[in-house]
């Protein structure tokens, strides 16, 4: 019986802990749950916190390639340029989550390759 109260409140207090985007697409947990204005926050130590968003950025984009087999190259735009890119996103969009910018990052990645495909 301990069990399976322990169980039950587990799984409760997990599902508190899940984050979903607004656009309600997939759920994501980690620095990609953190909202887009703690990303931009200056008053932080912003460099070793960009390098660490990033690095979940570039698991998240490699996961998605994989399992979504979109086949996006993540190389076709440096990684300083794609900080910017999703530092810009979330400027303008300080509510939504880093996951969020990382999606709009995905559509430039895109939009990227296109044009080198050309």
């Amino acid at each position: 019986m301990k069990l399976s109260f322990f169980t039950i409140i587990f799984i409760l207090l997990s599902s508190l802990c899940y984050a979903e985007s607004s656009h309600k697409k997939y759920g994501f947990v980690g620095h990609g749950a953190l909202k887009c204005y703690e990303f931009i926050d200056k008053s932080k130590d912003y460099y070793l916190r960009d390098l660490i968003i990033h690095a979940w950025a570039q698991g998240f984009m490699t996961a998605k390639n994989t399992y979504a087999d979109l086949k996006l190259d993540l190389t076709s735009i440096s990684n300083e340029e794609q900080i910017v890119i999703m530092k810009d996103f979330c400027e303008k969009n300080k509510r939504s989550f880093v996951a969020d910018s990382v999606e709009y990052l995905m559509l430039e990645l895109k939009e990227q390759q296109i044009k080198g495909d050309k």
